[in-house]
């Protein structure tokens, strides 16, 4: 599929028409148009390049592990905002369910687990695993904020923990 540069910037308004709708604002708004619509717009042209060149290898494996090890990470986060020592907050339902669920040997492989898979994640081998290990310390860092201000962990705490690291990790694996 050859890359054509009219249809790929007619397709990023489309994506931007949509990212706009979804947030409900048809104006748009400084974080659409700053973080999501570009984004939107490089993603797609990515994956256009990489549709384009899907005989000449590297491109799509690489990114597919890259954005695995990202939300394999945001979910590891969850695990270690479960942790036992960490506590509900009050009138928390998922909190309540699973908070302080997971031994600290759970929460020791699932890190090791996937800082190993990390090591071929990014471009030299040190960066994953350094990478992983910075945006799982930034997710503890917002569930310790958020165990301090709520008195525990609710269902949005642990999203946030998982976005934010994925987030993180993404980022840090993306550089080149």
């Amino acid at each position: 599929m050859p890359v054509v540069g009219s249809s790929a910037y007619n397709t990023a308004g489309q994506i931007t028409s949509l990212v706009r709708s979804l947030l409900n604002d048809a104006q748009g708004n400084l974080f659409t148009d700053t973080v999501l619509l570009p984004y939107a717009n490089s993603a797609y042209r990515k994956l256009q390049r990489a549709l384009g060149n899907a005989g000449g290898g590297g491109f799509i494996q690489d990114d597919v592990l890259l954005v695995v090890t990202a939300v394999t990470a945001g979910r590891v986060a969850a695990v270690w905002a479960c942790r036992r020592g960490i506590p509900a907050a009050e009138g928390s339902v998922l909190g309540g369910e699973v908070a302080g669920t997971q031994p600290l040997v759970v929460v020791a492989a699932w890190t090791a687990a996937i800082v190993a898979v990390s090591v071929t994640a990014g471009p030299r081998l040190w960066q994953g695993p350094v990478v992983v290990m910075v945006a799982l310390a930034v997710g503890a860092l917002m569930v310790a904020h958020c165990v301090r201000r709520f008195g525990g962990i609710t269902g949005d705490v642990l999203g946030a923990a998982i976005e934010v690291t994925t987030t993180v990790t993404a980022v840090g694996l993306a550089i080149r």
